[in-house]
């Protein structure tokens, strides 16, 4: 394959990627708005661990295959520590975020989230030690700025508790991201580390779903 056809064919992929994850990530916003905020659905975390228990058994019947089978037992045996952070770091990320669909509406609810690189920068000064440059800082204060805007705007308007909801969950979430090249002893690919958090998210969240919303 000539250079330029494979520069164009790995741009394709991207945006391709980009698109779809933009695509999903929506839709599922969506779905979960409308389910949890119109339709009435009035269990968050019942449908927080439906969505974990749903990613971990789509997943199986691949994980049971090669080349992932024979990953399995070293890897958790190596890795069992990270993927237990991880994974209760993702329960609260999602289980805050669907808990705040109940009280705020989806924009403002995405707006929140959009925080998300301005607290990663934050966490990768501390942890990392890593100084944003010049632009850097100042698309994040602007970020900052709107997000401090649309937030005292929502709680004016709307619910300060789906609010706060929102906001740990979207604190959870860039820690998450943050950490787990800390966590981790060596890197996962997401297929692998997607369905070794799944069942830690769902156990996690089981006391609190039963107690909170079938008892």
């Amino acid at each position: 394959m000539a250079p330029d056809s494979a520069k164009q064919h790995s741009v394709f992929n991207l945006v391709a990627t980009v698109a779809a994850y933009l695509t999903l990530n929506s839709t599922l916003n969506l779905m979960n708005k409308w389910l949890l905020g119109i339709y009435g659905f009035s269990f968050p975390l019942l449908l927080t661990s439906c969505h974990m228990l749903f990613s971990f058994l789509i997943l199986l019947p691949f994980m049971m295959r090669e080349p992932f089978k024979s990953l399995h037992a070293a890897t958790l045996q190596k890795q069992w520590k990270g993927i237990i952070g991880i994974g209760l770091f993702m329960a609260v990320n999602i289980a805050f975020n669907n808990l705040s669909l109940v009280q705020i509406t989806l924009s403002l609810n995405q707006v929140i989230r959009s925080f998300i690189p301005v607290i990663c920068c934050l966490l990768a000064i501390g942890i990392e030690n890593k100084i944003p440059i010049g632009k850097e800082i100042g698309s994040l204060v602007i970020l900052s700025l709107g997000v401090m805007i649309a937030v005292w705007e929502g709680s004016v308007n709307g619910s300060p508790h789906g609010i706060m909801l929102c906001i740990v969950g979207t604190v959870c979430n860039a820690a998450m991201m943050s950490t787990s090249g800390r966590i981790l002893s060596e890197k996962l690919d997401v297929l692998r580390l997607a369905f070794y958090t799944a069942p830690v998210s769902c156990i996690a969240l089981f006391p609190f779903c039963y107690f909170r919303e079938v008892s």
